[in-house]
């Protein structure tokens, strides 16, 4: 989808939402991705799933948008989620995001340059797991 200042693409694959990030987001761009994700995740019932989110060519996020990530990750820690995996375009980034978003202490988040080794801990951590 289209925004503003950038674009975002979703989409679920055995019990994993993959979401992509380009561009920069603002408080309001950040409602609407979080209100569309957590739909997705209502949709596993209660049931084992695990995330991948590339921001590798995210620009910046507003400080609101920061607090409503936080907040919708408080929310997350009450699903079933079994792991996060996080790819970043650098170490600085991966950083800011576990400043700024809290409540990602609370979960099994990995940070990684290459979306394929991203890819191959999510499906580990599924098979370890029996998703």
């Amino acid at each position: 989808m289209k925004t503003p200042l950038g674009s975002y693409q979703f989409r679920v694959e055995d019990n994993v939402v993959y979401q992509t990030f380009r561009g920069m987001f603002s408080g309001h761009t950040a409602a609407t991705y979080l209100s569309e994700t957590k739909k997705m995740i209502n949709q596993f019932d209660g049931k084992p799933f695990s995330m991948l989110i590339d921001i590798s060519d995210m620009l910046g996020l507003t400080p609101e948008g920061y607090e409503m990530i936080d907040k919708f990750n408080h929310w997350l820690n009450s699903q079933n989620l079994v792991a996060k995996a996080i790819v970043v375009s650098n170490d600085v980034i991966g950083k800011i995001v576990s400043e700024r978003v809290p409540e990602l202490k609370k979960q099994n988040v990995r940070y990684f340059h290459d979306l394929h080794d991203a890819i191959e801990w999510v499906k580990n951590t599924q098979t370890n797991n029996s998703l």
